[in-house]
This record gives structure tokens, C-alpha cells and sequence, in this order.
């Protein structure tokens, strides 16, 4: 009995750190990403969310609700239904905002 237990939580694949193509999930990961969340202060303990709210987005990111909306219809960001509700897939917006150029600062005089 106690061998039917065990072999349900082995590991199906040999490398338990690779899917079954054999692809590893760290080679997933993007580098710059990765970097990110190991700066200090960079999260707090709780996990990024996998959805936001449009309120939630608003509030995050400083990006006004039409805008949101606009970015959504133009496919720039993903946006689902759950109910009434509207969400936004978070890591769609990380993703947009990676994407804009950075902003040209003028040097102080």
C-alpha cells in the first residue's frame, strides 16, 4: 500500500526540474525578470498578483481607466471577464510597460 503512495509523488520525468520535452523551467524564466524580483525592496512577501482589477491597475500604475480600457481593445494589454467583473491579466501590463521607451530627461543646468 505504502509503495502505491510513494510512486503517486515520484516524479514522472527523470529531472524533476523539466517538463516532459525536457525544456528546464529556469530556461523559461527571463533573465531580466529574474533580476528584478531579486533586487532589495523590490516585492513585498505576498506574490505578484496573476489579475488586477482596472481600479488596481489604475492605482499601480498611474495609467488613467480610459487609457486602460484603450489599451485592452488595442490588444496591448489582455483583459478577461470573471462575472461582472473586469481583469486584467497583470502580466500583460508588466509586459506593455517593459515595452515603452524610456522617458529623455533633460540634464539640469
Amino acid at each position: 500500500m505504502t509503495d502505491n503512495i510513494i510512486s503517486k509523488f515520484t516524479p514522472r520525468s527523470p529531472n524533476p526540474t523539466s517538463d516532459q520535452s525536457g525544456a528546464t523551467f529556469a530556461a523559461a524564466l527571463e533573465p531580466a525578470a529574474v533580476i528584478e524580483r531579486l533586487k532589495p525592496g523590490a516585492h513585498s512577501h505576498s506574490a505578484e498578483p496573476i489579475t488586477v482589477t482596472v481600479p488596481g491597475a489604475v492605482a499601480r500604475t498611474g495609467i488613467s481607466r480610459a487609457t486602460i480600457y484603450r489599451l485592452a481593445r488595442s490588444g496591448h494589454i489582455r483583459m478577461i471577464k470573471v462575472g461582472r467583473r473586469s481583469l486584467i491579466v497583470w502580466s500583460t501590463m508588466l509586459d506593455y510597460l517593459g515595452m515603452r521607451p524610456l522617458a529623455a530627461l533633460r540634464k539640469a543646468a
